[in-house]
């Protein structure tokens, strides 16, 4: 018996399961990056939250999104000292930063409170108020934690609507 017709419609059914898993993967992953941009928004207005990549492997699904808006992770875990006793993130980066402070680009290997030798002495800086014109002394900005807030909320109370989203790939 000649099982060639039924090995090739197997072969299609196999196929045309595997083309809507991974459309439904790449669209769980969109669902995931406009509900993260809309609740990251409710702190940040000028954020925006870009779907990199998605990775396969294993059963599992990897995702890596970029989230940026103006001086966003200044903003997110503060800065200076007051910063520090306002953070409510369970870690801080730890890989090297560079930005642009001092009037010259700045590097640390991780997030650091207080970077200069400088700021840590006299416990701040001094800083030009574009307000005011006149120095002023900080002891740094309180951590607004939007994002850490956004994954929070979706951690812990699902996607909306994502089941919805995700029948409309399946049929």
């Amino acid at each position: 018996m000649d099982l060639s017709p039924l090995k090739r419609f197997t072969k299609r059914v196999e196929n045309l399961r595997s083309e809507k898993l991974e459309r439904a993967v790449i669209e769980a992953s969109r669902g995931f990056a406009l509900t993260l941009q809309d609740y990251v928004r409710e702190t940040y207005d000028d954020a925006t939250v870009t779907l990199i990549g998605v990775n396969e492997k294993t059963s599992t699904i990897t995702c890596l999104f970029d989230i940026h808006a103006d001086d966003l992770w200044f903003r997110e875990f503060g800065t200076g000292y007051v910063g520090l006793g306002s953070i409510h993130w369970e870690y801080t980066p730890s890989t090297e930063l560079t930005f642009f402070s001092r009037g010259e680009m700045q590097h640390t290997s991780g997030w650091q409170y207080a970077y200069h030798p400088k700021t840590r002495e006299l416990g701040g800086w001094w800083y030009l108020d574009p307000e005011t014109g006149k120095p002023t002394f900080s002891q740094g900005q309180v951590a607004e934690n939007g994002v850490q807030k956004a994954i929070a909320r979706i951690k812990y109370s699902g996607i909306p609507n994502l089941a919805e989203w995700m029948r409309l790939y399946l049929r």
